[in-house]
């Protein structure tokens, strides 16, 4: 079998097989989704917000691959995937479909289901209702609006990102090695940026008067960078490293 040329159809058995393998942590996801929804309004005066369900929801994305591939690498337990009839970017393509697109739109919509049956029974909205907008609307102002990609649902999977990459690049330790690794670059970021809000503040007097418009386009940049850039490199980055990887 011609493992390195791209076939659609053994993608599809690959997911397919995937989605079957992880069933039992999909069935645990739903669980817990069910969980909170029924248990959460004891403790918050009969209501669980949007906000505090689209957290949860946030949350078990971000899990999602290391739940799913935390035998990935693995000496033994690992050897079963690594030994699927499939070329190395199909592996990874599937990894990247399950955890960034299938799963958390299932999880999104059976949050829809049970809150519109919420409604049904109780007259309450207690979650979401605006399904649509969870894949559209953002909170960026009017005149910078990223459409989708300021959306929550591309929110939800740029964070999640960095998870599989760390999923992808680590072997061992790949909750925590991710977690550290995440901590060292806010602090890179932050000190990069106090480094350079310092150099502006004492630049020359000048700058005093342009510090709205500097300010503003740093802004843009930044927020390009993490909600857009950032999650593609590290998609690339996770993609590339399963390639060069020999199971």
């Amino acid at each position: 079998m011609n493992t390195h040329k791209f076939s659609m159809q053994r993608f599809g058995l690959l997911l397919k097989s995937e989605i079957e393998r992880n069933r039992k942590d999909i069935l645990v996801f739903i669980g817990i989704i069910l969980g909170i929804y029924l248990i959460s309004p004891l403790f918050n005066a009969g209501r669980l917000s949007t906000h505090a369900f689209s957290s949860y929801i946030a949350i078990m994305t971000f899990v999602l691959p290391f739940v799913f591939y935390r035998n990935l690498f693995h000496n033994t337990k690992g050897v079963a995937f690594g030994m699927l009839p499939a070329s190395q970017s199909e592996k990874f393509l599937v990894m990247f479909v399950l955890c960034a697109l299938v799963v958390p739109s299932g999880m999104i919509l059976f949050s829809w289901i049970i809150s519109l049956i919420g409604f049904a029974l109780t007259g309450e909205a207690h979650m979401m209702f605006d399904f649509l907008g969870l894949f559209t609307n953002g909170n960026s102002p009017e005149h910078f609006n990223l459409g989708f990609f300021d959306s929550f649902f591309w929110s939800v999977i740029g964070a999640q990102s960095f998870s599989l990459w760390g999923t992808c690049f680590f072997k061992n330790n790949k909750f925590w090695k991710t977690i550290l690794s995440g901590f060292c670059f806010v602090i890179a970021i932050s000190i990069i940026g106090s480094i350079y809000g310092i150099r502006l503040h004492f630049n020359h007097e000048g700058l005093i008067a342009v510090n709205d418009r500097v300010v503003e386009r740093l802004t843009v940049l930044a927020t390009v960078f993490v909600q857009i850039c950032l999650p593609v490199l590290l998609w690339t980055w996770g993609f590339f490293r399963i390639r060069r990887q020999q199971f």
